[in-house]
């Protein structure tokens, strides 16, 4: 990398980390809720690799449903000119570890992975229950 992509990279990360979001939405293990408070926009999370080992997450819309415009706007990307294309588009947000909304995002993944395995957990009880 030439020190003038570094240097905008930088730079775009600091106003991104910097960025205040007042109606930050409600991120659920399975979806998210926009500021308006309407009803849950189903979802499931991903991590995957961005640039230079990052991590980032993956919100995905499930169910034929877009994400409202007040989700969406909270990672609409502040320059266009940055590395990152589709930063989010109406059915898939891509969340990068300076985005101000990073913390939160990542809990609900979590708590999304542990529901998942409690879900799971308790129908291999009920098998094993039915089976004896």
């Amino acid at each position: 990398m030439t020190s003038s992509i570094i240097k905008k990279t930088a730079e775009y990360k600091a106003k991104e980390a910097a960025r205040v979001i007042e109606q930050a939405p409600l991120f659920c293990w399975n979806g998210i809720k926009d500021a308006t408070g309407k009803k849950l926009q189903p979802a499931y999370y991903s991590e995957g690799a961005v640039t230079d080992s990052e991590k980032a997450i993956f919100i995905h819309a499930t169910g034929g449903i877009s994400f409202s415009p007040q989700v969406l706007n909270c990672f609409k990307p502040l320059e266009t000119s940055y590395l990152i294309g589709g930063y989010s588009r109406c059915d898939r947000i891509h969340v990068h570890p300076f985005h101000p909304l990073y913390s939160q995002v990542k809990a609900a993944a979590k708590a999304s992975i542990v529901k998942e395995e409690e879900i799971f957990a308790a129908r291999r009880a009920k098998r094993e229950k039915l089976a004896a």
